[in-house]
């Protein structure tokens, strides 16, 4: 109860299907009637499909994907691929990037090119793409869709191997294929029992795989290395002393080789018959890759990917950050304004490329002294806007990033808010006043992104499809977790951010921080009347414009994902399982009311003390009349998440949500239209602009914004 269950796309709710199905009884009755048969098939349509709104993108990422990986033809082409199919391309050293249409939307994990020409790339669900011609064209290649396919690796133009992976109850059979027509036809060379990772071969005859399993259930974890000596017709096995898998091989000659893995660097010089661990000394102390991050990180010695020559060895570590391996296995940072990378390929020591989630894809044309960012619109996930004047805009998003528009969203640049930490929401209550919320590293450190408009930096990654972990373990999806996604704890250790601006945003001070203001959400109602809600069900009160504060009793120990007060005495904050409280003392004391849901409610707003509006999870609006006190269910048609519900008045609203969800009314929301948006994707916040027009933002650096 209190919940939508359908999508709104195509589907018709139950008064729509009473009236098809007396409508086929008319249809019957009358079949020679064409003209009334054809009128009311109009009436039906109407009541089905919403009337399209006009949405126009003025903000997006230019790469909407988490890049897996990077590789070289020469020293002028190349091409990254990542989730969802994407394929980027350059012909000109990485100056400009292009987009190539794979054919395919299943995850991409792997590319190869043996020459400008001829190319192939591997993914989720059995898929193999390969070209002919640069990537003007890619041809699919369907393996069975249970196998997760991880490497790909061509000697020349016909002959290639790829290896591909299959969950079991109990471990993972790892599957090599071959070919000898350029990827046009594969048959399986050898099954072994044991997820294969990487392939790397010398000439025709000689060559390796390396992989592993992680600890699963009552599989125990394991390193993995095999050679052949007559082009993959037997295999041997070599011992490796690692418990871990290995994600990286590669030789020089047929002597001298390296695996790396999850927690282990290892050497040959007699062709894999002996490992030696490369770790002599315990990794030094450094930053991960982006400027201001904090300076005592221990480095991981996990490597994903990593790139060889003559001089020196360069790594994508398990943090996401580029480090420089040196053949004790000690690693030294190289600073890379990005975080989050997954891969790298080098042409020569001085032309290379770095590759991660967000759409970071950076160049160097100096061996790594200086990178260029090939995404001058960077595709961290915006999450709180304000809409401050018809030209003035300054979003919220993931990883500290604050950007800024005075042009009405025609342009954007990093908003100057000289605090370290990483930012929560932003409100204005007029062209002057504002409150922003956030939090510091832990410690005190500050994360804040190295330089305007730029990719993100430092923080924790991953590893991608295939290589210990499925992407995004360890940590929330793009656009499911954050601020908005109603965490149940604390922020390890990291201190709340309450800042003030009275002069629009130029300068910021500093109202309150310890790790007791670890606050979510934020309600103004006059300038001096502030209403805080955040972690653990606290509500932070100040009514001398942020000069004090006090802490109300909630009698709730979980997050509160919202408050919406709408004078000084009468307020309501929303959370997990349904949670709606009111208070009529400015929070002084708390009443809960039933919701009758379970779901999570996200967002809530009041246009008055008895008028408001809830909504959170699997598409639930919830209303109330009486101040919150009684609430019943409206219906939007959708299983989506819903994440924040706007009204202009009692009649005019707006809701965001996961999935492309945007919903109108004009009724109060006795009816909800979904709107016709230019982009899907999930989206996190909704307000209305000074001159009409509503903005939403959301996942990949999205800014929408409807006609007034």
């Amino acid at each position: 109860m209190g919940h939508c269950s359908q999508e709104s796309s195509g589907l018709i709710d139950h008064f729509c299907i009473k009236q098809c199905v007396l409508y086929r009884r008319i249809m019957n009755m009358m079949k020679y009637n064409h003209c009334i048969i054809i009128a009311l098939m109009f009436c039906v349509a109407g009541s089905i499909f919403a009337a399209p709104s006009d949405w126009t993108i003025v903000r997006q990422a230019d790469w909407q994907t988490h890049f897996r990986d990077v590789t070289y033809a020469d020293a002028k082409h190349a091409w990254a691929v990542g989730d969802s199919g994407v394929i980027a391309a350059t012909s000109d050293g990485g100056q400009t990037w292009v987009a190539q249409k794979s054919g395919v939307t299943n995850n991409l994990s792997k590319i190869f090119f043996v020459n400008p020409q001829n190319g192939w790339a591997v993914g989720s669900a059995g898929t193999l793409i390969y070209t002919t011609d640069g990537g003007s064209k890619w041809q699919k290649y369907q393996f069975d869709a249970s196998l997760e396919m991880t490497d790909v690796y061509f000697f020349n133009a016909n002959i290639g191997w790829a290896t591909g992976n299959i969950l079991q109850l109990l471990g993972t059979d790892g599957y090599l294929f071959y070919t000898s027509d350029g990827g046009k036809t594969w048959k399986q060379h050898q099954k072994f029992n044991m997820p294969l990772l990487d392939i790397f071969f010398l000439d025709q005859n000689i060559g390796w795989i390396s992989g592993g399993q992680v600890s699963r259930m009552d599989v125990s974890p394991a390193s993995f290395v095999v050679k052949t000596i007559d082009g993959g017709k037997t295999w041997v096995e070599q011992k490796v002393d690692l418990r871990n898998p290995l994600n990286i091989i590669y030789f020089a000659d047929k002597d001298n080789g390296w695996t790396f893995g999850m927690g282990g660097m290892f050497k040959t010089n007699d062709g894999g018959n002996t490992w030696a661990s490369m770790a002599s000394a315990p990794a030094p102390s450094g930053a991960p890759a982006g400027e201001g991050a904090p300076p005592r990180r221990r480095q991981p010695s996990g490597l994903l990917r990593a790139s060889f020559s003559d001089s020196e060895i360069l790594a994508v570590n398990m943090a996401g950050s580029l480090v420089m391996v040196s053949d004790d296995g000690r690693m030294e940072t190289v600073r890379v304004p990005a975080r989050r990378l997954t891969c790298l390929a080098f042409a020569s020591p001085q032309v290379g490329c770095v590759a991660g989630e967000y759409g970071a894809l950076l160049t160097t044309n100096d061996g790594g002294k200086t990178w260029v960012s090939q995404a001058k619109v960077n595709a961290d996930t915006l999450r709180s806007i304000a809409v401050i004047t018809k030209d003035k805009i300054i979003c919220l998003g993931d990883n500290g990033v604050a950007i800024q528009s005075n042009d009405g969203g025609k342009t954007w640049d990093h908003a100057d808010i000289d605090v370290p930490g990483t930012f929560k929401h932003i409100k204005f209550i007029d062209e002057n006043n504002g409150w922003l919320l956030g939090t510091t590293a832990p410690g005190g450190e500050g994360s804040r992104r190295p330089g305007a408009g730029g990719p993100p930096s430092g923080g924790e990654g991953g590893p991608p499809p295939g290589e210990g972990a499925p992407a995004g373990e360890g940590g929330p999806p793009p656009g499911e977790g954050g601020f908005m996604g109603g965490g149940r704890g604390g922020d390890g250790g990291s201190e709340g951010l309450i800042l003030k601006t009275s002069d629009g945003g130029k300068t910021w001070v500093e109202k309150a921080k310890g790790p007791e203001y670890n606050v979510n959400s934020i309600s103004i109602v006059k300038p001096q009347n502030v209403f805080l809600s955040g972690a653990n069900g606290a509500v932070f009160v100040s009514n001398d414009d942020g000069a004090t504060w006090s802490l109300k009793d909630t009698q709730i120990t979980w997050n509160l994902d919202d408050i919406s007060f709408v004078d000084a005495n009468k307020g309501w904050a929303i959370g997990m399982d349904g949670l709606s409280l009111r208070t009529n003392d400015g929070g002084e004391s708390w009443q809960r009311s039933e919701t009758y849901t379970v779901y999570d409610i996200k967002s809530v707003y009041f246009v008055n003390a008895t008028k408001g509006w809830a909504v959170g999870e699997y598409g639930l609006i919830l209303t109330t009349d009486d101040g919150g006190e009684t609430w019943y269910s409206q219906r939007c048609y959708s299983y989506s998440h819903l994440n924040d519900v706007y009204f202009s008045d009692a009649n005019n609203g707006w809701i965001a949500g996961n999935s492309g969800a945007v919903f109108t009314t004009k009724d109060g929301g006795k009816t909800w239209k979904k709107a016709e948006i230019p982009i899907n994707g999930n989206f996190y916040s909704i307000t209305k602009g000074a001159d009409g027009a509503i903005w939403i933002t959301g996942d990949w650096g999205v800014v929408l914004r409807s006609a007034k």
